[in-house]
């Protein structure tokens, strides 16, 4: 890396932005694939005290090569020990984009896994907020986690402007 493991200085440089970015792993980590991005950077070491660039930017990722391996979360039968009712509002505009979307979808789908939805158990409502606010789905309107993991993979991006004053009036 750029950085040395007895720590130190570097420079770090706005660059123009480019059409995509490719996954990368390292560290341990793999990075998601993104679209056009506005602006980019790159991280170099300084070469003396005066603050000078030492040549071309280094790269520390690394492509990742083979198949990353893939944890799927433990799923719980209704948890009769809570008795919540969640209503979850998540952003559909376009200013949170297609990919955020998702991630939000993920996020929602890991956490009624681990809440154990049931009959007995929480209930959970969802709401997209965008230019036209939708009700996904009401409290009650399913009784496993399963199903609701199944209705929320099937919510598709609704786009338009931000309108989050519309949405809690639905």
């Amino acid at each position: 890396g750029v950085i040395p493991v007895s720590g130190g200085s570097l420079t770090v440089s706005r660059l123009p932005g480019q059409e995509n970015y490719l996954s990368v792993y390292a560290n341990g980590i793999l990075s998601q694939p993104l679209s056009k991005w506005s602006s980019s950077f790159a991280v170099s070491k300084i070469k003396s005290s005066v603050l000078e660039v030492s040549g071309k930017p280094k790269a520390t990722a690394v492509p990742y090569i083979g198949k990353r391996l893939k944890k799927t979360p433990e799923k719980k039968s209704a948890n009769k020990d809570c008795k919540a009712e969640i209503a979850f509002l998540i952003d559909g505009s376009y200013n949170i984009g297609q990919r955020r979307f998702n991630l939000q979808k993920n996020f929602i789908g890991k956490l009624a896994l681990m809440l154990g939805i049931g009959n007995d158990g929480p209930q959970v409502g969802l709401v997209q907020a965008s230019e036209h606010p939708k009700v996904e789905f009401y409290l009650r309107n399913f009784t496993t986690a399963k199903d609701v993991l199944f209705a929320i993979k099937e919510i598709s991006f609704r786009g338009g402007n931000s309108n989050t004053g519309k949405d809690r009036k639905s």
